[in-house]
């Protein structure tokens, strides 16, 4: 089953402490499916994402990631945010960084809705 690939794959940066690796590695995929256009594979990136047990995953491996990690994983999707929307056009592939742009959003929310955050942080 697919999503619990995905799944394993958020247990072990988990337990590596090296979740910043796994969302640049997301980041990398949905941005090379974009530029390809790969639409249908990116609805399905965006539904494995959506799936409540690869939630449930996200939301144990940042509960428990040093806060400088999840600071260095915001940073990224600002700058990740920025590069894909700059991206979308009036060209053919104006749906695949639409859906790209929307993988990244519901990503970015899943990080903060999970991030801790104290009067240190």
């Amino acid at each position: 089953e697919a999503v619990g690939l995905f799944c394993a794959f958020v247990l072990t940066y988990k337990k590596l402490r090296q979740l910043d690796h796994l969302f640049t590695a997301f980041e990398k995929s949905v941005s090379e499916l974009c530029e390809q256009g790969e639409i249908e594979i990116l609805q399905i990136f965006s539904y494995l994402m959506s799936a409540g047990k690869f939630i449930e995953e996200v939301r144990s491996a940042v509960h428990h990631s040093p806060i400088i990690q999840i600071k260095q994983i915001v940073s990224h999707f600002n700058e990740w945010v920025l590069k894909i929307t700059q991206r979308i056009s009036a060209t053919t592939l104006a749906e695949a960084h639409i859906l790209a742009t929307s993988i990244v959003v519901d990503m970015f929310c899943l990080l903060l809705r999970n991030a801790w955050v104290d009067s240190t942080s």
